[in-house]
C-alpha cells in the first residue's frame, strides 16, 4: 500500500462480503475503497493530485462516481461504508532490548510506514 503523507478519510465497502453495489451503470464488488471527495477536499486541497500519485504508484485506477445514490446496494454516506481508522501501534520494549534496535523499529515505523507512535 502506498505511503500516505496526508490526512485522509477513507471508506471501505466491507460491511459484509456479499455487499456489492452498482453505480453509474457499473458493477463494483464488495471491498472497494471509496474516497469521498467533499469530505477529503476540506482536508487536502490537492486531493486529485494525491490520488493520481497513489494510483500510478500502485498501478491501480480510481474511477469517479457522479452521485451518492447507487442503483443497487447501499447509498454512499450510509452505514454501509464505515470510515477506515488509522491503526494505532505501540512499541513495547524492556531492558533486554537494545536502544539501537528500538530506534531502528521506531525509524521504520515513522519514516517508511508514516505511522506516528502514540
Amino acid at each position: 500500500m502506498a505511503k500516505l503523507q496526508m490526512q485522509t478519510r477513507w471508506h471501505e465497502n466491507t460491511p459484509n462480503p456479499d455487499a456489492p453495489f452498482t453505480a453509474d451503470k457499473n458493477d463494483y464488488p464488495a471491498g472497494n475503497l471509496l474516497v469521498m471527495r467533499a469530505e477529503n477536499e476540506r482536508l487536502n486541497k490537492n486531493l486529485a493530485e494525491i490520488i493520481l500519485k497513489i494510483a500510478d504508484g500502485q498501478h491501480e485506477y480510481f474511477k469517479n462516481i457522479s452521485a451518492g445514490f447507487v442503483e443497487k446496494g447501499k447509498d454512499f454516506g450510509s452505514d454501509g461504508y464505515p470510515l477506515l481508522v488509522s491503526p494505532k501501534i505501540a512499541i513495547v520494549f524492556g531492558d533486554e532490548v537494545s536502544y539501537l534496535a528500538f530506534g531502528e523499529v521506531r525509524f521504520y515505523q515513522e519514516h517508511e510506514l508514516n505511522l506516528q507512535p502514540w
